[in-house]
Order: C-alpha cells, then structure tokens, then sequence
C-alpha cells in the first residue's frame, strides 16, 4: 500500500477530530474533505486518508452539524 502525502491542514485539522466508537480511528473535516487518521498505538494518531463523507460514522457528522445518512 502506497502511502500518500498529508494534506496541507491535516495537523490543524487533526486538533479538531473526533474520536470514533472503535477508539483507534478519528475523523476530521478539512477544507471539503474528510480526514482519517488511526492510532498508533504509542499515545499518538497519524494521518491515514481522505475518505469520503459516506465512510464517516453518523455519530461524527453530527458532532460536525452535518445531517446524518
């Protein structure tokens, strides 16, 4: 699997994640996108894709405001 670069706000956007139910994933919303990032588990999280709004959990979209699937 081919690694690909952070976007240019993922830290930033990171801080504003939230943790999902499996408590190794976070979501984040960029500029139009949506970040994921996956524990390490060391105590730290990583940037792990841009996903697509579907792929985000409904308990996510709504701590975003966003309307749920």
């Amino acid at each position: 699997m081919r690694s690909i670069p952070n976007p240019p706000d993922a830290l930033e956007v990171y801080f504003r994640s939230h943790r999902g139910r499996d408590v190794v994933t976070w979501y984040g919303r960029g500029e139009r996108r949506w970040y994921r990032y996956f524990s390490d588990n060391a105590g730290t999280a990583h940037f792990s894709a841009i996903v697509e709004r579907r792929d985000v959990p409904n308990d996510i979209l709504k701590l975003y405001g966003e309307r749920v699937k």
